[in-house]
């Protein structure tokens, strides 16, 4: 195991966490042998909470939707960090998608992609044009735990609320509990569960009724 799941369980350790460390562990073996499990949350925009009164004065955020209109330096990190999602940067903006950047002291800290409805390719289930599906967040490793990926989602989502969205969703992985509270704080609540199966079959849980029209308790979509 590597990356940032091991970073995580070695910070968990530190803590002296250790059944919280084998947790991640053991969800995080699942991931890679069976299928991933996907926590999803969502939030109405006329619940957003207020811009965050803890990201420092020098944080800023740039939105790019295509990708010549990003520095070739910033070209080249977010092509980089985004290949560790198995996601092509390119790829996504040409989908219709917008890449975010969180700036400290004009330096990138962190990122993060919206997409509406019309263009997510495929989901636990549908997704219609004023809904917008935030994914890919990562914060830099010499900017985490100063409460910037919060910064940065609660900033996405009041800009995508003025241009018309009116539903957030977001997920995480059940193992990445550091992510689920981050979410939670920005005024998310967890609606269901995801599965993607190794063969391609994804099952959507609905735990509590969405913000969406009710959704069947299981779906079951075939790539």
């Amino acid at each position: 195991m590597h990356g940032f799941k091991a970073e995580l369980i070695r910070r968990t350790l530190r803590r002296g966490e250790l059944a919280t460390a084998l947790r991640i562990g053991l969800r995080a073996l699942r991931s890679r042998t069976w299928h991933t499990k996907r926590l999803t949350f969502c939030l109405n925009a006329r619940e957003l909470p207020p811009h965050t009164p803890l990201a420092p004065p020098d944080f800023d955020v740039q939105s790019f939707s295509h990708w010549s209109a990003i520095e070739p330096p910033l070209q080249e990190l977010l092509a980089a960090r985004l290949a560790t999602f198995a996601a092509d940067a390119q790829q996504l903006l040409a989908d219709g998608a917008a890449l975010w950047v969180g700036r400290l002291a004009e330096r990138p800290c962190g990122f993060g992609v919206s997409r509406t409805g019309p263009h997510v390719r495929e989901y636990f289930f549908p997704l219609t044009p004023r809904c917008a599906l935030l994914s890919h967040f990562e914060t830099l490793r010499a900017y985490r735990g100063r409460g910037l990926y919060g910064a940065l989602l609660t900033n996405m989502m009041h800009t995508l609320a003025q241009t018309g969205a009116e539903r957030f969703y977001i997920d995480c992985g059940d193992w990445n509990a550091a992510s689920a509270r981050g979410i939670l704080k920005t005024g998310f609540r967890c609606i269901g569960h995801g599965i993607l199966r190794h063969n391609g079959r994804l099952v959507w849980v609905q735990e509590t009724p969405p913000c969406a029209a009710a959704a069947p308790t299981e779906t079951v979509r075939q790539p």
